[in-house]
């Protein structure tokens, strides 16, 4: 089970939701947000959306500010996490010991598209944040340098941060 812990700037009301669980509204999966700055979600391995790649397992959480339609400055993000196997210390001495070792667990957190028929981000504008001690932050500062938008509106930030 990843914890997911998102921060925005200003008041947010809306929905925050894994890719694919939005008309199922799942609990572990959905959570309608009422007026607050700070959510939590515990979103867990085997629903809501994540994928396994062997050891990997990645979900995209979305956040949307209007409860029916996706909108220019939603977000999406692409959570992975890498569980890793444990990994086996063989130790020779006059005797030969095994010592198991776990690996920690590396996070890792991607800005993706919130548009579900969108396409993967190009790599350049992923913006892909790495933690190798289980858990990992996204903050705005996190983003690659883009122009402004006309009129100079920039999107409102969030701060995105997933641990095990």
């Amino acid at each position: 089970m990843k914890k997911v812990n998102i921060e925005l700037d200003e008041d947010f009301s809306g929905v925050i939701y894994t890719r694919g669980s939005y008309a199922s509204k799942d609990k572990d999966c959905f959570l309608h947000a009422k007026a607050g700055r700070k959510f939590r979600m515990k979103i867990p391995f085997d629903k809501c959306g994540t994928k396994r790649e062997g050891d990997i397992f990645k979900t995209v959480l979305i956040v949307q500010y209007d409860e029916f339609l996706i909108m220019p400055g939603d977000a999406a993000f692409e959570l992975e996490c890498n569980v890793g196997p444990i990994v086996a210390e063989v130790t020779v001495d006059s005797a030969i010991s095994t010592q198991p070792q776990v690996r920690k667990p590396i996070s890792k957190i991607s800005l993706a598209d919130a548009d579900p028929s969108g396409k993967p981000l190009p790599r350049h504008r992923q913006s892909v944040v790495t933690g190798e001690e289980g858990e990992v932050s996204f903050t705005p500062d996190d983003v690659r340098p883009r122009k402004k938008k006309k009129g100079g509106k920039e999107h409102n930030t969030k701060t995105v941060k997933i641990e095990l």
